[in-house]
């Protein structure tokens, strides 16, 4: 849906911020180029520990190194 959006307004090339691998391949397989990936990190702590580990494991998110 993004890229069709995307294609809509004219755009073919994005920057984009983002930890999941599927929307770096989605967009891209849909002819949108992606001419950077900045990784969005954000520190763990015992409020969002749990979830950024169910993203990583579930979703294949990329984790902060």
């Amino acid at each position: 849906m993004a890229a069709a959006i995307l294609r809509d307004l004219g755009v073919h090339s994005v920057a984009l911020m983002t930890n999941n691998p599927q929307k770096l391949a989605g967009l891209e397989q849909a002819g949108i180029e992606v001419a950077a990936h900045v990784p969005h990190w954000t520190d763990d702590h015992e409020h969002n520990r749990d979830y950024l580990e169910v993203k990583r494991v579930k979703l294949g998110h990329i984790s902060k190194p």
